[in-house]
Parts: structure tokens; sequence; C-alpha cells
């Protein structure tokens, strides 16, 4: 009887029974105790069971300073139970309607701060409420507080305004300014085309959150660069011009006249200029053509070959005549077999500029060949004695061929001068400098005395020879 004493008084004084309790279906995110660690079953003494063990999470109406009351089971197996923390209720935002979380969309009632709303996948209701910020739902930060939302807008509510910087390259089709407008009202793209000048498909594109909208597409026409020969302008040289023009370049403005060696044509009282029709074609000269000279024949059309289309033209005679305008000035110009496009030059014909004056043709040059060293390179000196290319700069080069002049063992005839070959592995042509004659040796003098001594020798005994028989 004395030892039930005792477990009463202990009983009496914790307030625990030995009882096992379970964990009850509750909201345990409003209390600051991390249930998930605790066993599924717990006797009825456990810490929690303590008063200011639990409080209300910061989640909680209350807030995380407030205690919270948990009571043990009263039957074994029971739950125990908790209380004294209610739910933060959120207000809704005032756009609610313009998101949706997951599948749901959102109005304008209360959300619990628990609710899941609140760790879904937010999104606009509409993709045109997009404003390109990040879209998210958070929550309240205290009881019937609103939640906040960003990211979506409705387009009614948003105001596009014409671009700051002016929308020049840009015409509306009914020719009505361009406005300020809602972004669920902004121009179509249709309702705009690209002003004279400007080429291109024009579009637009709407502000994402009160802002400009965006005009993009027309582009300023311009002009490729046609043969501009026999034309000048005021300030600009026609000559240097670049090949890519905008249509709205002051050159289209300036006045134009004939270069010297033009003249107007017939029935022509001034020189012009045009902007190019369609975009990336040649602007237009009109007025001026070549003044009409005679020019004869160069001496030497050799290296070149003139085609009207497929056809090989044949070159005037050397006594033939041809006038500056002839259709020879407008053939193709290309280098004969055995010639080639100098680096340095095109290859054209130009009329004569003068009467009587030949008309040129420039830019072939022969194709170089091996030339071999000639046998008498050793009488020479100031020159690598080698082989060389028909059009190295040793045949051309005045200072370099000054230098060359008779080695030791040659002496010099006439002037001394060096041609390339006229064929390839041909030797090169060395003049000026021949072997010297160092005259007869002594043992060359010598020798026809010796040879008349044998020779009367000889005679001697043929005749003794003849006698004795």
């Amino acid at each position: 009887m004395v030892k039930r004493v005792i477990v009463a008084s202990a009983v009496a004084a914790t307030g625990a029974t030995g009882l096992s309790c379970i964990k009850p279906e509750a909201e345990f995110g409003l209390y600051g105790y991390k249930f998930d660690d605790l066993a599924s079953s717990i006797a009825d003494d456990h810490e929690i069971f303590t008063s200011g063990t639990v409080k209300c999470s910061a989640d909680s109406k209350q807030g995380v300073n407030f205690d919270a009351t948990v009571q043990a089971c009263t039957e074994e197996g029971g739950a125990f139970t908790l209380s004294g923390c209610e739910e933060m209720q959120c207000l809704a935002a005032d756009d609610a309607a313009n998101y949706k979380v997951d599948t749901t969309t959102l109005d304008a009632n209360p959300i619990s701060a628990h609710n899941e709303i609140f760790t879904g996948s937010a999104g606009c209701v509409n993709a045109d409420f997009e404003t390109g910020a990040s879209v998210a739902v958070t929550k309240c930060s205290a009881d019937q507080e609103k939640y906040t939302v960003t990211g979506c807008k409705d387009p009614a509510t948003i105001t596009c305004t014409a671009p700051a910087a002016g929308t020049a390259g840009y015409r509306l089709v009914n020719d009505a300014a361009f406005e300020n407008k809602k972004k669920n009202e902004i121009y179509a793209s249709s309702d705009i085309t690209c002003e004279s000048g400007f080429v291109g498909t024009p579009a637009i594109e709407k502000c994402n959150d009160d802002g400009e909208y965006t005009l993009t597409g027309c582009e300023t026409k311009k002009c490729t660069k046609p043969n501009v020969d026999g034309y000048t302008a005021d300030t600009t040289d026609l000559g240097a011009l670049g090949n890519s023009i905008e249509a709205g370049n002051d050159l289209f403005t300036q006045t134009i006249t004939c270069a010297d060696g033009y003249s107007l044509t017939e029935g022509t009282s001034k020189a012009s200029i045009g902007v190019c029709s369609t975009h990336n074609t040649e602007f237009t000269l009109m007025g001026c053509k070549l003044d009409v000279y005679t020019c004869t024949t160069p001496t030497s059309v050799e290296g070149y070959v003139a085609k009207s289309g497929a056809t090989d033209a044949v070159w005037p005679t050397k006594d033939a005549n041809t006038t500056s305008d002839a259709a020879l000035f407008s053939h193709t110009i290309s280098c004969a077999a055995g010639y080639e496009k100098a680096a340095d030059k095109d290859v054209a014909i130009k009329a004569c500029s003068e009467d009587n004056k030949p008309f040129e043709l420039v830019g072939c040059v022969k194709t170089p060949f091996q030339c071999k060293k000639p046998d008498n390179v050793a009488h020479f000196k100031g020159l690598e004695a080698k082989d060389y290319k028909s059009n190295d700069d040793i045949f051309t080069n005045a200072e370099q061929i000054k230098k060359i002049e008779c080695a030791a063992n040659a002496q010099k005839k006439g002037e001394v001068t060096i041609k390339p070959c006229e064929g390839a592995d041909k030797p090169y042509v060395l003049e000026g400098c021949n072997k010297k004659n160092l005259g007869p040796s002594s043992s060359d003098a010598a020798g026809p005395a010796a040879g008349a001594v044998v020779r009367v020798a000889v005679l001697m005994l043929s005749a003794f020879t003849y006698l004795k028989m």
C-alpha cells in the first residue's frame, strides 16, 4: 500500500499517467517544433508536454513568441492535442486575378499562409499579361495582410508610349501620327509601312510594362555606285565614293556637271543624278557623253584579247583610225596566252583623250618563265651566277644593271647589258665582256722551233735511207 501511494504522488506531481500517445492529424506548420523528429508514439511525460516547449511558428496568427498548448492523451494510444496557434490568413492581392498557380486561378478570397498556392508554379493567366519580370506569388508576413504578386499585368492597364527617339523611317498607313497606346490596343504591323527612303518589313514590339513600344524592320535605302566616268559633283569626289550610299545622302542634292573630255548629250540642258529605285541597286547619272576623238592603234597589241560577247574582236591595223566612242572600247579585254594580269593594274582598254593619239591597253604582262644562266656568266661580276625568272628586277632595275661589270678574267667589249631569255629554260643574255686573250705561252713559243728540228731530222733520215738503197 505504501508503494501505490508513492506512485500516485508522482503522477499527481508531473501530470503523467504512463500512457503512450500518438501524433494527431494537425497543421504542424503552425507550431515551432520539429514534430517530424517525434516517434510515432510517445510517452505522456515527453518534453513537449512541458509548458513553453512548443511555441507558435512565424506563419501562425499569434507569431513566434506565443506559447502553444500541448495536451497529452487521456487513453492509451490516443492522440495528443495541439492548440493555441491559429492559421495566419493572407488577403488577396489587388490584381490576384491576373495570376494562376499550377492550374488554379487566384481570386479575391483570403488564403491561409500555409496554402500550397505559395509553393506552386506561378504564371500569368494569359501570355499577353507577362511583363518580362519573374512571375511570383509570395505569402504575407502578418495576419490579414495582402500576399504579393509580381510579373503579370492586365494589358488594358499598361500604356505603351511612342519611342522617345522618334519614328523616323516609319509611318502609319493612314498617315496619322504615332500615339501612346494601351498594350491591348497597340498598332498591328500591318498598320505600319516604311517611309520614303527606307526599305524593309516593318514590325512593332509591344512594351511589357509601362514604357515605349519598339518599331523595327525599316532601314535606310542604299544605292550602289555606277560607272561615274564623265561626271563631277559639287563637293563629293565621285571616284572616291564608296559602293554603298544612303538614299538620303546630300550627294543627291548636289549639282552634277560633265567632266573634262565629256559634254552634254543632245537635247539635254544639264547633267543629273537620281536615287536608285530599289534597295542596293545603282543610282543614276545622266546627261553626259564622251567627247569623240580619233584614236590610232598602239605600236603593239600583243598580249591582249578583245571580245564582243563570246566572239574575239579584230584589232584595228596600225594605219586604221578608231573613234573614241567606238564599240571597241566597250569590249571585254583579257590577257592573251603567255600573258597574265599585272599585280598593280586592272586589265583595260582606254580610248584616247586627244585627237590622233593611240588608245591604251593596260594590265597584262608576259607570264614569267625560268631563264638559265649562260655559259659566259663567269666573265661578269655584280650579279649572282644563277638562274633568274624572266621578270626578275635584274633585267629592268637600272641600279642593279649598273653594278654588272667584267670579271678579272674578262675584258670589256662594248656596253655591258643583260636581257631576259626568249623562252622557258633558255639562257638569259649577257653581253659586253669577253674572255681575255693572254697570247701564246712559253711552251707554245718553243713548240714550232722544236717541231722544225724534228721535221729536218726526219727528212735527213729518209734521204739517207734512199741513198743506201
